[in-house]
């Protein structure tokens, strides 16, 4: 299948460039998280589909839109199922590489080769669903036997992300969030968006 792009105008302009640098510096390291995510033995590349109605009645040639919805399985189904996974392998490689100068691959975290560093590792998330996989109760059920602890928190999104940040906080845990404020500028957001960048 061929791609063409359209130049935006607007692109160019010294604001956007200014809005954008952020951005671009947060996903400077996404072509390593593709590459490390087509390793993992449950990925596979999703589909492109075309939309070639909406593409007429909005004037555009053709459009695309990308299927998630069997994204490592239907239980999942979304692009959110990479962002997490791909943190906390980051944080894992990240405490083997700081105890033995060694930076293990995924494959070799899989096993039990670097099994008594990791083990002790906490990692703690907000989710209304997608990165944690648990609001209902049947989702809970499957990451409970998984090995997770779930606590269920009143209120919306914003309150178990509070929840999860001081819980990691008080406990040393690694709190795995997709957002980032002024008080939490590690690169765990960062990874979680680079993985977001798979878009095969």
């Amino acid at each position: 299948m061929q791609y063409t792009h359209l130049s935006n105008p607007a692109r160019s302009s010294q604001e956007a460039k200014s809005a954008a640098a952020v951005c671009i510096k947060n996903l400077s390291q996404w072509a390593i998280a593709v590459e490390e995510i087509r390793t993992w033995p449950e990925y596979s590349p999703q589909p492109l589909r075309t939309l070639p109605g909406f593409a007429q009645k909005v004037g555009v040639d053709q459009l695309f839109v990308k299927d998630e919805s069997k994204r490592f399985g239907s239980d999942i189904g979304s692009f959110k199922a990479l962002g997490a996974p791909y943190a906390v392998y980051m944080i894992l490689a990240e405490e083997v590489y700081a105890k033995t100068g060694v930076r293990p691959s995924s494959a070799e975290l899989r096993t039990s080769k670097y099994h008594d560093i990791t083990r002790n590792v906490v990692v703690c998330v907000a989710t209304d669903g997608n990165q944690g996989r648990g609001l209902a109760d049947g989702r809970a059920d499957r990451m409970k036997n998984l090995g997770a602890v779930v606590i269920r928190v009143d209120g919306e999104y914003e309150a178990s992300v509070a929840r999860a940040k001081e819980d990691a906080r008080m406990n040393g845990w690694y709190f795995v969030s997709s957002t980032s404020w002024s008080d939490f500028d590690n690169d765990v957001p960062q990874h979680v968006m680079n993985a977001y960048m798979v878009l095969d």
